[in-house]
């Protein structure tokens, strides 16, 4: 993402125990029969659970974002010389993919940071 967490170095980091504990939600959501119907769900501790962990993930993904975000427009003119152009060895500048997705359009309009935010998750839970 252009950014660094060092989340798999600290395993008792506050993003690493929210995925963990996610990943555990999904897994008795998936073997409890009762769990399966969102009614049941709902009202079960691990909605609760599921949702103060998917707070810390969705804040956590939305300050990287920002962070970035800003960096990004405070080097927009640095940066807009350096895409695509090649280094001393013919490289092109390889870009991150939360910066991609920053400056991404869909119908000449910005991605939102719901957009971003949705993406960059699908990434950094699966990694």
């Amino acid at each position: 993402m252009g950014t660094s967490i060092n989340a798999q170095s600290n395993e008792n980091s506050e993003y690493v125990l929210a995925v963990k504990s996610i990943s555990n939600i999904l897994h008795i959501r998936m073997f409890d029969f009762l769990l399966r119907f969102n009614i049941f769900f709902k009202l079960s501790m691990s909605a609760i659970r599921e949702r103060r962990a998917l707070k810390i993930l969705h804040d956590f993904t939305d300050k990287v974002i920002m962070a970035r975000r800003e960096e990004l427009l405070s080097q927009q003119i640095a940066s807009e010389k350096q895409i695509g152009q090649e280094d001393d060895l013919g490289r092109k500048k390889k870009m991150a993919l939360l910066d991609v997705l920053l400056q991404s359009t869909i119908d000449n309009k910005p991605l939102t940071n719901m957009d971003i935010r949705e993406e960059v998750d699908t990434f950094m839970f699966e990694v």
